[in-house]
């Protein structure tokens, strides 16, 4: 049985409500072993066979630059923010490299969706099961950090308990909560309880 996932499944599981084929190859034979998110300003290696989040990627020329560097990188697909600006370079560059260019919904998640989109031999029947552990790919760091580059703006990932998974580098301009929270790796109570009897994390 072959190793990780296919394009063509993921579609088939979360295509319509999340994802949609754009360009480039697409099928079973398109698999993908690691989940990567990469903004343009990041300068991190790209492993062979990933699904790259393409964080912060605009218009087709930023498509195409990033199609260039992942696929000699040997990636086996692209998402982008829809809707995509998919044009006749943007279809050349990803049937040559054979990357599959998909597009994310507007308003959804990238976190939700690289937690989704873990192959399924990475973290069974739960896709939360492959998050914080220490041989997936997901870095939850990375994430946090072109987060906070994106949003300008220091950024705690949290999971369910309100403990601290991962923060962005750049905590010295944090809030004196969100300090309290880094250096407890908890966020305390006398921040979370407000939340907590306000139905916040029950909304959630």
């Amino acid at each position: 049985m072959p190793k990780g996932d296919s394009v063509a499944a993921v579609l088939e599981r979360l295509g319509r409500s999340l994802l949609s084929h754009e360009t480039g190859p697409v099928g079973e034979a398109q698999l993908f072993e690691h989940v990567t998110i990469l903004s343009p300003v990041d300068d991190v290696p790209i492993p062979a066979r990933a699904m790259v989040l393409g964080v912060g990627v605009h218009g087709a020329r930023g498509i195409v630059q990033l199609l260039e560097r992942i696929g000699d990188a040997g990636a086996t697909a692209l998402v982008v923010r829809g809707p995509a600006e998919i044009d006749v370079e943007v279809h050349a560059h990803a049937m040559q490299a054979s990357v599959s260019v998909l597009s994310l919904v507007g308003g959804a998640s990238w976190l939700r969706l690289a937690t989704l989109l873990q192959p399924r031999s990475a973290g069974g029947d739960d896709p939360w099961a492959a998050v914080g552990t220490a041989d997936t790919e997901l870095d939850l760091f990375k994430i946090a950090n072109s987060l906070s580059g994106l949003l300008d703006a220091p950024v705690t990932i949290e999971d369910r308990d309100s403990r601290i998974l991962a923060f962005s580098a750049d905590q010295v301009r944090a809030d004196e909560a969100r300090k309290a929270s880094v250096l407890g790796q908890q966020v305390p109570g006398v921040y979370q309880t407000p939340l907590t009897d306000q139905g916040i994390f029950h909304r959630l």
